[in-house]
């Protein structure tokens, strides 16, 4: 159980720094904060 939840754990952290990697690149790639 703990390590399915270290892995679970994981894999979220990995989707939001995915996120937050496509959300920087669209606010650079704008005029303006559209993501701030």
């Amino acid at each position: 159980m703990g390590s399915d939840m270290s892995a679970e754990r994981s894999v979220i952290s990995l989707i939001w720094r995915t996120i937050g990697a496509a959300r920087g690149r669209a606010a650079r790639g704008r005029p303006g904060k559209a993501f701030d």
